[in-house]
């Protein structure tokens, strides 16, 4: 009980100062609200499903969005929202006997308070009401000593990079020093009850209303200091999209500051090689260096129109080199590209941050590119600095540039508070100015409230 009685609480003290923002304003018919309104009284009275000795981790973020921007038409719309991030972590009892076993929950619930319908008709999406689900996944692991279980939303990483689905993923452990990974589900997709933004494809075509299934297949090595060797397979189909992909990834450290890794994926489809590359890093003292070439065959679904803009293969080769000296933390990283049509990209960056104080800290960042793709540059400098009062007051500053056809800038300002050690308070403001378009400003207020139990 004690466990919902904070998270009600939590959850009231991050609405608060929406409460008193939003009380002027017209009533909110939406389903955030409806939802809130129904599931808080609930979850402050429910019995937990798990033992009483289980620590809880709780999350509330809390965001209120003034936006004032300029579509096509080129009419300022005023555009207001509330977003609700609640995280919920519930871990097992350490220390008792048998499998250990976590839960975590991640969601967000938002809702426009504005434009009114009248401005929604100038809007790319006129759906005013989100629900997310990032994360809703429970983990036992040593089931029999052997086996670890994963269920619901979840993220998978293996050979083949970083995928989410909707489903279960198993990892056995018969064999010393080697794992092997089973994963079935659905592709996992946001805009849940068609809410939120991510609906479309990157060309603007809807995204089919049924989610692909998935399947996948993983052995790696466990338990070794020096060599770790991934091999991963993943199946992906649906009406739109065809994918069947294999992978080889292997991580060596010979010694203490050196790091090699290479790898390769294959398109068991279409017959072809997508993507290889190899790298190494080294650090001595304050100094790091890394140098890392790919090779990159992009493939896109069939209607996609980036079909004719990216799909032209190509070499890369990226170097970075960074150093620490006292307070200042320094960096430059650059890179080539050398397609096959004969076209070449090149870009160049560095970053300085100089720390001066635990809560203190100043920099400068630039890039430029030149080649394939068009020159740009760009630039900004930053600060996070705590201001010399009682209260626990701190700022954020940061202005840039950029250089791409035509200049353009923007600038932030933050102030933030943290009245106690579980809570923050936040008021932010953007503005950016281009020649291609006149001006956007955007106001926002933030307040986290987290705990441990």
């Amino acid at each position: 009980m004690r466990w919902a009685v904070v998270l009600f609480r939590s959850i009231a003290a991050g609405l608060a100062p929406v409460r008193s923002i939003a009380a002027g304003l017209a009533p909110v018919r939406s389903i955030a609200a409806s939802l809130a309104c129904a599931l808080l009284p609930s979850v402050a009275t429910a019995v937990p499903p798990w033992p009483v000795g289980a620590r809880y981790h709780v999350r509330v973020d809390t965001h209120l969005v003034a936006d004032r921007w300029r579509g096509a038409r080129l009419d300022p719309v005023d555009r207001t929202e509330v977003r609700q991030r609640l995280q919920l972590g519930v871990f097992g009892d350490p220390e008792a006997d048998g499998p250990r076993w976590r839960l975590d929950v991640d969601l967000s619930v938002g809702s426009d308070l504005g434009p009114t319908p009248a401005e929604l008709e100038a809007l790319p999406d006129g759906r005013r009401a989100r629900l997310e689900a990032h994360t809703l996944e429970l983990v036992v692991h040593n089931l029999a000593g052997v086996l670890d279980l994963r269920a619901g939303r979840h993220v998978l990483y293996d050979a083949l990079g970083f995928d989410a689905m909707d489903g279960a993923t198993a990892r056995l452990r018969l064999v010393p020093r080697v794992t092997f990974e089973g994963s079935a589900g659905l592709a996992a997709r946001q805009g849940w009850s068609e809410f939120g933004p991510d609906i479309y494809e990157p060309d603007g075509a809807a995204l089919s209303s049924d989610a692909g299934y998935v399947l996948g297949a993983a052995v790696e090595t466990r338990d070794l200091s020096q060599i770790r060797a991934r091999a991963s397979w993943r199946r992906l189909f649906d009406d739109e999209v065809q994918r069947a992909d294999a992978g080889l990834a292997l991580a060596v450290g010979p010694f203490v500051g050196l790091r090699a890794d290479a790898g390769v994926r294959y398109d068991t489809l279409f017959e072809r090689w997508v993507d290889l590359w190899a790298g190494v890093d080294a650090t001595a003292g304050p100094l790091r260096a890394g140098a890392r070439w790919r090779r990159v065959t992009p493939t896109f679904s069939a209607d996609s129109i980036w079909n004719a803009f990216g799909a032209r293969p190509y070499d890369a080769l990226d170097l970075s080199l960074g150093a620490e000296a006292g307070p200042w933390r320094l960096s430059i990283d650059g890179g080539a590209r050398r397609f096959d049509a004969d076209a070449r990209a090149a870009d160049i960056g560095a970053r300085a941050i100089r720390r001066l104080s635990r809560d203190a800290r100043i920099g400068v960042e630039g890039r430029s590119g030149f080649g394939y793709g068009g020159e740009r540059h760009y630039g900004d400098v930053f600060a996070t600095l705590p201001l010399p009062t009682q209260a626990p007051l701190s700022m954020r500053l940061r202005a840039g540039a950029v250089q791409v056809e035509a200049p353009s800038g923007w600038g932030l300002v933050a102030l933030s508070w943290r009245p106690g050690e579980q809570v923050r308070i936040e008021a932010l403001s953007e503005a950016y100015a281009g020649v291609d378009r006149p001006y956007r400003v955007r106001a926002m207020g933030r307040v986290v409230v987290e705990e441990w139990l």
